[in-house]
Order: structure tokens, then sequence, then C-alpha cells
């Protein structure tokens, strides 16, 4: 007799996830909950969905089941339509069903959603979906604080705020925007574009920056273009990037982006049994959400200009990295007649990814900390990291010996050193239009497709297999060699021994070695 299968609630899936990841086996959790190992195999499988669901606290956490309907971009873009509505003053009323229906019916007919009619039964779906209650969304308790504060006033808070905080769970997040190929010469002119439209958006990265008080750091986030093609990066999956890779056309944070960054974030907090506060500018892209593990404050408007978090040393360390790897690679790859703007031109975002994270990963622990001293953070028990200026100094006279070198046999007005690595701050990284922002949520909510996508710019006429780099690593071996560089060998042996793997398993060796 066909035996009915067995459903499980979204706490059950969301148990059996929490014991896998603490290293149960699937057989066990499908024996000790009556059901198949190939319905443990699917729940993991949709582990981010049921998660996110889960964390919402709304009344779909009850459901048994998650059922697609065909309309879950649809929804995406409604629900980044109503935080927009929220977070705007002065449209916090209550936004009434009809409206909803309508809206919805407005950008279904832009999504080519023939079918989609803005039924009562989706109506009450997407309210229970996103935890809708007469209007208005239920949000984590009200932490804000007064919008007309002092600095001296706000340092004061600041002790009450944080209250039940370890430093090393106190955090912040923000966002810069840079050039990732501009060279000294180019910075006057670009340097006056705030991109408020979105402008220049493929020579352009955003950059999504997370870290505590401690110095501890998050992955970044780097947002980019997604190119004329939006061809996978297939050579390398999303997890072995060494940035997360978002896309949009006006290359910005986008509320539905620092929402799945919260989410990720939050899910690695409870993997950790950690519950941390996270401080924020308040900015449309940074809706309040609800979440288990972070507490979201947010800056009062009046001090945020002034406090600058991570702008107080953080990005310029960052930027002052990427810009040392930039002009060491031009004036590395500088050849005969070719300039430096023809190199420059060839700088993809991949390799503008592989720079940032090595920028990333030398910012020191102490300019964190130094950082939110600077801004209010000092009062709070925080044992300072001693670390010396000299690490930053080294990096910048190293900056200004290139920037010397970039300049010899180059014509133009160029900027000393400490303009060329902050040019680029005041660049947009969201929508600041807020009154004409609504016709942009369409394009942004299809473009989160790309968010697992990078577009492959690696050049055409240069695509040799693993057994043609296997004999070139020859000369790199010889020069290390020659040089004592033992480095350099460990390197180039480490290179060869993976090229060799992939050059059998290809069959594309065809000469020894």
């Amino acid at each position: 007799m066909y035996k009915q299968r067995k459903g499980l609630s979204l706490v059950q899936k969301v148990y059996v996830i929490r014991e896998t990841e603490q290293g149960q086996s699937s057989r066990r959790l499908a024996r000790e909950l009556g059901v198949g190992k190939t319905q443990i195999c699917n729940i993991l499988k949709r582990k981010t969905e049921y998660l996110a669901i889960f964390n919402s606290d709304g009344p779909e956490a009850r459901c048994r089941k998650v059922r697609k309907t065909g309309n879950e971009e649809l929804n995406k873009l409604m629900h980044a339509w109503y935080q927009t509505c929220q977070n705007t003053k002065s449209m916090k009323a209550p936004i009434s069903g009809p409206i909803i229906k309508s809206k919805a019916l407005d950008y279904a007919g832009q999504l080519g959603l023939e079918m989609f009619t803005a039924s009562n039964g989706w109506l009450e779906s997407f309210r229970k979906h996103h935890n809708i209650l007469a209007g208005v969304q239920s949000s984590v308790e009200d932490s804000s604080t007064s919008n007309d504060v002092t600095i001296k006033e706000w340092e004061s808070l600041l002790l009450r705020i944080c209250q039940g905080y370890r430093p090393a769970d106190i955090w912040t997040l923000d966002e810069t925007s840079f050039y990732f190929k501009a060279l000294p010469a180019e910075c006057v002119s670009l340097g006056a574009e705030q991109c408020e439209e979105g402008q220049r958006a493929e020579e352009r990265l955003t950059l999504g920056m997370c870290c505590s008080m401690t110095g501890e750091k998050e992955k970044l986030l780097l947002i980019g273009h997604p190119g004329k093609s939006n061809h996978p990066f297939e050579a390398l999956r999303p997890n072995e990037l060494p940035l997360k890779w978002c896309s949009n056309k006006r290359v910005w944070m986008t509320a539905q982006t620092f929402e799945e960054e919260l989410r990720d974030l939050d899910q690695s907090m409870q993997s950790q049994t950690r519950k941390i506060i996270l401080f924020l500018s308040d900015t449309m892209c940074h809706p309040n959400i609800p979440l288990s593990n972070i507490r979201l404050q947010y800056f009062p408007p009046s001090v945020l200009s002034k406090l600058q978090l991570l702008g107080r040393g953080v990005f310029r360390e960052v930027k002052a990295h990427y810009r040392n790897i930039l002009l060491e690679y031009v004036l590395s790859m500088k050849r005969g007649m070719v300039t430096y703007q023809q190199i420059a031109r060839r700088i993809t975002p991949l390799d503008a990814m592989y720079w940032i994270e090595k920028a990333w990963n030398k910012t020191s622990a102490g300019v964190i900390n130094q950082c939110f001293a600077a801004s209010g953070f000092k009062n709070l028990g925080v044992i300072e990291i001693k670390e010396t200026c000299s690490a930053t100094e080294n990096f910048d006279q190293v900056g200004e010996t290139l920037l010397t070198h970039f300049r010899s046999g180059q014509s133009g007005d160029h900027p000393e050193w400490k303009d060329f690595v902050s040019f680029d701050d005041n660049v947009a990284t969201y929508d600041q239009a807020v009154g004409d922002s609504e016709p942009r949520l369409v394009e942004d909510c299809v473009s989160l497709t790309t968010r697992k996508l990078i577009p492959d710019m690696v050049y055409e006429e240069c695509q040799p297999d693993a057994a043609q780099l296997l004999f070139s690593l020859n000369q790199s071996r010889a020069y290390a060699l020659r040089n004592g560089d033992a480095h350099m060998m460990g390197l180039v042996m480490d290179l060869r021994t993976h090229l060799s793997r992939v050059a059998c398993r290809s069959h594309s060796l065809t000469d020894p070695l």
C-alpha cells in the first residue's frame, strides 16, 4: 500500500538545518523525524529560503509548506516599494489594500505578468509573508534616538544604547564607491562627479564593509555593473570568490541587497550564538528589518555627517592599499608604446575583486578601533589596540614613490597621493532621489537575479590551456632561482602542482614538463 509522505513544519525544517550544521547526519535525522533521507536533503537544498522565512517572525513561519507562486520577482519588487514608502518620512502613513493592489498591477505590467490580477488572496498572502498588519509593517523594537541631538549628547546616549554588549559585539556597516581603474591624471575630472543619477556605472564599484569595534571583519560585498552580456563567471563558483558579488545597472546599494546581507550576517551570528548591535546610517537603502540576533541602531541625522564612522579612516586605508596595487600593476605592465591608459582600460572587475580583498585584509584592527573611538565610542570601556601608525605611513610612502614614477614622462597635472586616494569619496552609493526613485525599483529588482553572476571580461585574444601555462611557468621558476626569492618559488611550485592536476584531468598535456 502507498505510504503517504509525512510533511514537516517550518520549525522542524529549521531544526534539521541547525542539527546538520552541528554535524548530525541526514540519515539519523530522517530516522528521528520519521521521514525519508531524500526529504532531508531537499530541505537542506532550500535552507536559505526556509531560514529567511523563519527569521521574519511572520505568520508564515507557522506554515508547513512554502509554495512557489510564479510571482516571486513581483513580490520582491512590491516589498522594496513598500519599504521605500515606510522609510520616507512624508509617506509613513498606513498604506491601504487598494493602493497596494493598484501598484502591484502597475508593476506586473512592467514585468510582463499578463495573468496577474492582484486578487484579494494575493494581497492577504503578501501581507502575511511580510508581516504587514493594518497597513503598517511590524518591526523590531524602535531603538531610534531623537534626530535633534548634539555630539556630546550622542556620546552619553551610546553608554545606554550599548549597555549589555561587549566591544566585540558592537558592529557597523557602511558603503563607499570608487573608480576601480582610474589613474591619477583622471581623478581631477572624475572627482567633480557625484554620480547621483548612476553615471559612469561601468567604471565604478561599490563596497559594502562590515566590521566590529575590535577589528573583526566580515567578507566584503562588491557591487558592480552587470556588463553588456551578463555572462556568469563559470570558472569560479560564487562561494570560491574572495568577495561577495552582486550587480545592478547603477552600481548602488539597494534595500533588497542590504536585506540579503543582513539575513546572511544574522545567520552567521546565530551559528555563533552571538547577539550584536549594528550601527547604520539612516538612508533609503538601509531599511529596518526584524532579525533574531542583530539589533539595528541608526545614527541620528544631526550627527551622522560629523561622525562618518568608517569614513574616519577605514575607507581611506582600503582605497590607499588598493591604489598602491593598481599603480604597481600599471607600472610593471608598461612596455614599448603601450600607454598607462591602455593598460588600465584592460583591468576588469575580477582583477579589482582580488586586489580589494588584499586591501581589506591589510586594513588593520587598530585603524578600525580608532575610527570607532573618534565617533564617540571611546567611553565604552574599549581597550584600544596598540598599533603604531608606521604601517599606514609606510604604504603612504610607497604610494608617493609609485606616484612619482608614474608622473615621470607624463604630461598634465597630477594630484598629490592623499588626493588620489580619496578623490571619489563623495560618489553616491545609493539612490538619493527620493521623489523619482520609484521607477528604478523594477530595474533594481530584476537585477537581483544577477547577484551570483560576474561579467567574464577575460581577454579573448589570450586564452591558453593548462599545458601552455605550465611551460610558461618555467620562466617564473628561473626568475625566482636567479634572484633567490624563496617565497616566489613556493608560489610558482604550488601553481605548477595545481595546473598539472588540471592538465591531466583535461588530457591537454601532450609533452613532458
